[in-house]
């Protein structure tokens, strides 16, 4: 009798993306899944708001996601000229949070009312001291620096690690509960 994991193996002969949430550097999870069932894993996005899984996905080559075009259009604009961005670089919100030491890469917004938005975002478990000024601190830094790209003052909440969801079926990263 074979192993579930030789079958597998041996009927997988399409691409098959993996069901974890993409991370920064998600290499590691896709080699595991790759060793343990011998299969070619490909990254896939989506969004819960925009239909699900769909949004853009990896090609053969593995040098990163295609946008599926025919269904998207996708464009960050620079708030300085009103002018689409180069290829790869980050939105207002996220270069900001990229740039903070003390912060994980896992946020959840919520808006509510015509401008009410609260960003949470989870604490980098090895850059925390313990020191709640130091938190206070860095929440005015991160509302400060938001206001001033976004043109409306955030609130920011700082959570503990791995407190925001991550894969509830697919996490979803922005809740919108405005109103007409």
């Amino acid at each position: 009798m074979t192993s579930p994991t030789t079958s597998i193996s041996r009927s997988a002969s399409r691409p098959v993306p993996p069901s974890h949430r993409p991370h920064a550097d998600s290499r590691v999870p896709r080699a595991k899944i790759e060793s343990s069932l011998g299969i070619q894993a490909y990254n896939s996005y989506g969004l819960s708001e925009m239909n699900g899984p769909g949004v853009a996905f990896e090609c053969v080559h593995q040098q990163g996601m295609h946008l599926w075009e025919d269904h998207y259009l996708l464009e960050i604009i620079s708030p300085e000229t009103s002018d689409p961005v180069a290829d790869c670089e980050p939105g207002e919100i996220e270069r900001i949070l990229m740039a903070a030491p003390e912060l994980d890469r896992n946020d959840l917004i919520e808006l509510d009312g015509l401008d009410e938005m609260m960003i949470k975002v989870e604490l980098s478990p090895a850059r925390f001291d313990g020191h709640v000024d130091l938190l206070v601190q860095l929440e005015k830094r991160l509302v400060d620096k938001l206001r001033a790209e976004i043109l409306t003052k955030p609130k920011v909440e700082l959570v503990a690690p791995e407190t925001l969801p991550v894969s509830e079926g697919k996490a979803k990263r922005v809740i919108d509960r405005r109103t007409l």
